[in-house]
């Protein structure tokens, strides 16, 4: 999300904003929140992809008055099953989430705040997380010491790759943009090099969006910002590869690079890559 972006999305029913740290990547927070504090907007953090991401000493999940963590075990501080947190900086907030996330209870059994569940995040979980959190940073230069091989083999004029952005990306995932998306990924796969596309339906187009009156708006209005930067997902593609936990060997097999010097099968005869040796 843009600064800019935002300021041309916002309506007068406008009054909070979802900041999703995509990919790992730290967002714009100074200027976005400069714009939600001229427009008076609450700033809500997903940080789902981007624990330990931080800009001048200021992690990811510190900006906004809330901020929302996935643990789930794919991501960069995955618990063993599926959990997530969410912290803030706000008492009242925080302790509306704690009865949230207990039912709704104000006292035992007694229900006093609506849309309750069971949402507390168990034992097991959180002893597995408390063990691998102060692994994290060492994990995050490592995904990013990897994307920098990436960056360093990968070069072709069709091919965008994510920029490499210091301790503001912790490279949840290593995703190129290629206008002949679908043919890149074939031809990855046929030369055993996992990829994927990870959103493959943005959520300006989920059928919700533009279901009867589902949200604000009953349009997808509410998603618009969503509609401005979506479409770029249309080009892009991932690519296997960038787990913390990969040791030089794994990052070499199945030999990503050389791999990638074959033909592209839309590609006119141009080598995809070209790779240091």
């Amino acid at each position: 999300m843009r600064a800019d972006a935002l300021e041309a999305a916002l309506t007068p029913a406008t009054r909070a904003v979802v900041v999703t740290h995509l990919y790992g990547r730290l967002a714009d927070m100074e200027g976005l929140l400069a714009v939600a504090e001229r427009h008076r907007l609450t700033v809500i953090e997903d940080c789902a992809q981007a624990h330990g991401a931080e800009r001048d000493g200021k992690r990811a999940g510190s900006f906004g008055r809330l901020a929302c963590f996935s643990f789930y075990p794919t991501k960069n501080l995955g618990a063993i099953g599926d959990g997530g947190a969410v912290t803030s900086s706000d008492d009242i907030l925080a302790a509306r989430v704690r009865q949230l996330r207990q039912y709704g209870w104000g006292s035992k059994y007694s229900v006093t705040l609506a849309h309750g569940r069971n949402s507390r995040l168990d034992e097991l979980q959180a002893a597995f997380l408390r063990i691998k959190l102060p692994l994290l940073d060492g994990w995050n230069a490592r995904r990013r010491a990897i994307a920098a091989r990436y960056a360093a083999g990968i070069s072709h004029p069709d091919i965008t790759l994510p920029a490499l952005d210091g301790a503001a990306w912790i490279a949840h995932l290593y995703v190129v943009q290629c206008e002949r998306r679908d043919a890149l990924r074939e031809h990855l796969e046929a030369h055993a090099i996992g990829a994927d596309v990870h959103y493959p339906i943005p959520d300006h187009r989920q059928p919700l969006a533009h279901a009867p009156a589902p949200l604000a708006g009953g349009d997808g209005r509410d998603l618009r910002i969503g509609r401005v930067h979506g479409d770029e997902l249309d080009r892009a593609a991932l690519l296997e590869g960038g787990h913390g936990q990969l040791h030089d060997g794994d990052v070499r097999q199945p030999d990503l690079l050389p791999r990638l010097l074959h033909r592209h099968p839309g590609g006119a005869g141009r080598d995809l890559t070209h790779a240091r040796r």
